[in-house]
This record gives structure tokens, C-alpha cells and sequence, in this order.
């Protein structure tokens, strides 16, 4: 699953595919070749990732020209999604013109998303790819006023209490900086939120008093 959402000028993105982090220390967590989320390498302050964890996310994780120089929507339509057709369809991961996954690609500016048959859509507030997307989408609106961090979090929240399915761990990336945390539980997204918010207070703070 991920979740995108804009806020000012960044875009936060939290990744959570607990059957594969759930074993794992959050230094580990962190590392890319371990998520479903990565930089793509040659453009700067770009990063890509899939809804899933599924032989689909290792083609593209690794493969060679798939993005042209300048990433737009108008050269994802003519350059990217042919090139995924013919990657994923050399190796016979799509079917029925579906190839089971989601890409997100975004920087701090934009985010776009490639959907399972391969339609274009760019992100306007924030997007999400889940199979209880419904449930999600629902706490992202319901709770449009807060801070992105904690509609994420809320959200995540929520469809783990729909489905009585962990979805925590999570790993959230702020695409603006490029850096990573990693969020073991609910609780603990919590406490990391609060902490980040308090911080900005007081930095906010002494730089009024400095001027």
C-alpha cells in the first residue's frame, strides 16, 4: 500500500507491506532495496513507488531507461508507459492488459500515478493504493485540516481497525528533504509527530526572537 498527499510546497508518501517489514530492525526498514520505495537514480529528487511487493516492483526497481531525461506527464504517456509495457510484458507479468500493481512517481512538486492498466493520472491532493482504498481515502478527507503526517497516520490507523490487519509497520518518506523514518506501530508514529511538531515550535520560535 502507499499514500501520497501534498501539503504546501512537499508531497509525504508512507509505504506499508508489514509482511515483509514486520521481521525486520528499522535500520533495515530503511534500506531501499528492502521497500517498495526508492530514488530513481539519474534524477534528482525523484522517487517511485508501488503499491505492491510483487516480481512487477523488481523489474522497475532495476531497470535501465525507463524514465526520459525530463520526467512530465506528457513524456510518462510517450516515453515510461511503453517502456513498462514492453519490461513487464518480455517477462509475462501482464495479463488481460493488467499488470497488477500501482507506480507512483513523484518529487517534491508533482506525483503521478501509472494505474494497473497502465492509465496516467496526476496526483491533485493526495492518492492512495490499497485494496480498502475506500476506507482510506474517507479518513484522508474526513481529516483534510491536519497536518499530512497525522492524516497519514490516522489513516493508516483506520482501515487496520476495518480489516483486523496490521498495517504498521509504515515508512514514510518526506520528499522534499529525501528522508525516511520508519514507524513501528501506531503509537509510535505518534510520539514521532508530536516530537517533529514541537521541534518546528521551537525553531519557529527562535527565529522570530533573532529577528
Amino acid at each position: 500500500m502507499y499514500i501520497a498527499i501534498k501539503e504546501k510546497k512537499n508531497i509525504y508518501v508512507a509505504v506499508t507491506n508489514s509482511e515483509y517489514l514486520v521481521n525486520m530492525s528499522a535500520k533495515d526498514m530503511l534500506l531501499e532495496d528492502n521497500l517498495t520505495l526508492w530514488k530513481i537514480a539519474g534524477r534528482k529528487g525523484w522517487h517511485m513507488a508501488t503499491a505492491r511487493c510483487n516480481p512487477t516492483t523488481d523489474v522497475l526497481r532495476y531497470a535501465k531507461g525507463l524514465f526520459a531525461k525530463e520526467i512530465t506527464y506528457q513524456s510518462l504517456l510517450a516515453h515510461t508507459i511503453p517502456k513498462m509495457k514492453q519490461l513487464l510484458g518480455e517477462r509475462d507479468l501482464i495479463k488481460d492488459k493488467y499488470w497488477y500493481n500501482e507506480l507512483l512517481i513523484v518529487n517534491k512538486d508533482k506525483a503521478y500515478v501509472i494505474d494497473g492498466y497502465f492509465c496516467l493520472r496526476e496526483v491533485m491532493d493526495f492518492d492512495v493504493c490499497d485494496a480498502r482504498s475506500d476506507i482510506i481515502r474517507g479518513c484522508l478527507e474526513f481529516n483534510k485540516n491536519l497536518p499530512a503526517k497525522v492524516r497519514i497516520c490516522e489513516a493508516i490507523r483506520s482501515v487496520e481497525e476495518m480489516r483486523g490487519k496490521a498495517h504498521f509497520p509504515a515508512i514514510l518518506l518526506d520528499v522534499a528533504t529525501g528522508k525516511k523514518e520508519a514507524w513501528l506501530s501506531y503509537e509510535e508514529a505518534v510520539e514521532k509527530i508530536q516530537l517533529s511538531e514541537a521541534s518546528e515550535r521551537l525553531m519557529n520560535k527562535l527565529r522570530n526572537e533573532s529577528i
